[in-house]
């Protein structure tokens, strides 16, 4: 009823304990053995991507409230932090990044094709990364339980509105590069 035990290297000494009935045992597993945490930790390694990639793209945007996305991002990661150690997994913080190679092809780029090809570049890579946050807080929030789905939601929310923020940034940047090439 409740019991465990715990076997001491030198198999001499066994330790039973018992939970207080007040107590429940987590509702979840072992990392490795949890495709929720798994998911989780793959949706932070996308919001400290995210976080990276804003920051690097501040200037190319050309768009208000950066630093507000931004902000907003860390706190999604923060958050996630939390549920993960909350389900008793292990966040792994470290956010994902493009090849070298690739990064300096890209700044080459746009070096040679101009300040409107790296903003639109920048606009769509951002897009591109929400777009991914969101399918993967759907696919999180059908796996999470009960407790964890209301942040997942708000999670999911903020992210439906930077995909709408980009996307209206995205078609104001695109009439005034129109506009100056007339």
């Amino acid at each position: 009823m409740g019991a465990s035990s715990w076997l001491s290297s030198d198999t001499s000494l066994v330790l039973t304990f018992q939970l207080p009935r007040s107590r429940s045992v987590p509702y979840s597993t072992l990392f490795e053995n949890n495709s929720y945490l798994r998911m989780l930790n793959k949706i932070l390694q996308l919001e400290l991507g995210s976080i990276e990639m804003y920051s690097r793209c501040i200037n190319c945007l050309g768009v208000e409230n950066v630093e507000a996305t931004i902000e907003a991002h860390r706190q999604q990661a923060k958050n996630l932090v939390n549920l993960i150690v909350y389900n008793r997994g292990i966040p792994e913080e470290k956010g994902f990044s493009l090849s070298p190679e690739i990064g300096m092809l890209a700044h080459g780029l746009g070096r040679h094709l101009g300040k409107a090809w790296a903003h639109r570049t920048s606009h769509v890579t951002c897009l591109h990364l929400e777009r991914m946050l969101q399918r993967r807080y759907t696919a999180a929030l059908s796996e999470a339980p009960y407790p964890d789905r209301a942040i997942l939601q708000d999670h999911a929310k903020r992210t439906g509105k930077h995909i709408t923020w980009l996307t209206e940034a995205k078609d104001e940047t695109s009439e005034s590069d129109t506009l100056v090439d007339l």
